[in-house]
């Protein structure tokens, strides 16, 4: 193998004369060499001998690289094969590292709410509706004009910003332990119950940064896990806002003074005792108006069916039929009811109710069903419950006609309490109080049962 010492005379001359690619060797330095290709590219190399084998390493262009640099980076290569050093390995990890600073440079400016988008978008196939909408209001920066204000869309009102905000505009890397304390701190003072929700959320959000390749060990685990984290979490009692016996005429008298829709889906709601979002989403197909049954979609089972009571289903025959949702909003995107919250807050206000949520309306029809004697099993086959006494848990599901005895009795009473009298013909055809097989009601219960008539 010829060599000669390499010139840029000789570099600029030399060509692979219509080989493949051919080379000019340095006399200078050992292993250092020039390569030629038929296309005309020419690049410094390095040829030696590691552990028996023969190796090859391409050191760069003769435009970018001096003769000089590449017989010092020849020099260094050699040096790293006297030491059993595989310099191609070596070139990898320097790329390798490289790499990883970009990257690591890139991951510790991504914001919170950044990842936080990536988060939703991964997870959102797996969610349920209610939990996509709590994780997209929770970042919300807010200050969007109300779109369902008014057809002009001139007011001034403006929507407000998710209780996760203030953190979303700071950098993953910059969560810790002290920045969550000092959000819970200045949030729990004004909303606990929304301040706890979000928390739970947070914390799942950074359980999951902690499995992606992308976000791992940017948001350390301590950030939600720390003792003194947790010590300021605020503390969820059990819920204890029902409706008694003796509210019931004023908040069903503020009720029936709202949108008719919103009345409806609330009255519903206290007569039912179902779930929030199952009644929100209840579509025309889902109510059976000859058999009077609803088919509910149950956040436990899947499904369950449930009585459709002879004044609800007064109360859904009277509702417009624009869309496929029993409780349509046409200024909703979604073209339903969906947050029924302000309505039902003012009613409770003019009706002098202490603070009754519109998930309270679900434990006052368990704590009301009290007053008619209705057996557990029927409440928690209704409301849709878990049961939990141990015989309750392997109960065979009552029949609807079961199910309709019961709860008929129930509307009745608590229509009864409300001042609330109801005709005793639907549509022109008899209403029938159905009794158990083992049992006739008697002649007061079916009075009560069956004559109703709606006075406003």
């Amino acid at each position: 193998m010829a060599r000669k010492n390499l010139t840029e005379k000789r570099i600029n001359a030399f060509t692979s004369d219509g080989k493949q690619q051919k080379f000019l060797w340095d006399a200078n330095t050992p292993g250092l060499g020039l390569r030629a290709t038929k296309n005309g590219a020419k690049a410094f190399v390095y040829q030696g001998n590691l552990a028996g084998q023969d190796i090859r390493i391409t050191i760069g262009n003769p435009k970018s690289w001096s003769i000089d640099e590449a017989r010092k980076e020849a020099r260094r290569i050699q040096i790293l094969i006297d030491q059993n050093i595989d310099p191609r390995q070596e070139k990898r990890k320097k790329q390798q590292a490289i790499k990883d600073e970009k990257l690591n440079q890139h991951r510790r400016v991504i914001t919170i709410a950044q990842a936080w988008d990536s988060y939703i978008e991964e997870r959102r196939k797996v969610w349920s509706e209610n939990t996509l909408s709590d994780h997209m209001k929770m970042m919300k920066p807010g200050g969007e004009p109300y779109k369902h204000h008014n057809k002009e869309n001139t007011s001034t009102k403006r929507t407000q910003p998710g209780i996760l905000s203030p953190l979303g505009k700071l950098r993953l890397y910059d969560l810790t332990p002290d920045v969550v304390i000092s959000w819970l701190k200045k949030e729990r003072e004004k909303r606990p119950t929304q301040t706890a929700l979000a928390f739970r959320l947070l914390r799942g959000f950074v359980n999951w940064c902690s499995e992606d390749k992308l976000y791992s060990q940017l948001a350390p685990a301590e950030a939600i896990n720390s003792k003194k984290v947790r010590e300021n979490v605020p503390k969820q009692g059990a819920k204890k806002d029902v409706l008694e016996k003796e509210q019931l005429e004023p908040w069903f008298r503020e009720i029936k003074k709202l949108n008719p829709i919103i009345s409806a889906y609330l009255q519903t709601m206290l007569i039912t005792g179902a779930r929030r979002e199952e009644i929100l989403t209840l579509q025309w197909q889902n109510i059976d108006f000859k058999w009077s049954q609803i088919d509910i979609k149950d956040k436990v089972d899947g499904r369950r069916t449930i009585p459709l009571t002879p004044y609800v289903k007064e109360l859904l025959s009277q509702l417009p039929r624009t869309n496929e949702w029993v409780f349509s909003s046409p200024r909703s995107k979604s073209g339903r009811l969906m947050e029924p919250n302000i309505a039902h807050n003012k009613a409770v206000k003019a009706a002098k109710v202490n603070h009754l949520t519109i998930h309270g309306l679900r434990r006052s029809f368990v704590s009301l069903a009290n007053w008619v004697s209705l057996p557990k099993g029927i409440v928690y086959q209704i409301a849709g419950h878990k049961p939990s006494a141990t015989a309750e848990r392997h109960y065979e599901v009552r029949p609807i006609d079961i199910l309709r005895y019961w709860h008929t009795k129930y509307e009745a009473w608590i229509l009864e309490q409300a001042g609330i009298e109801f005709s005793e013909t639907y549509k022109g055809d008899k209403v029938h109080t159905i009794a158990p097989p083992d049992q006739k009601p008697n002649k007061t219960e079916a009075k009560k049962s069956i004559t109703f008539k709606v006075i406003e």
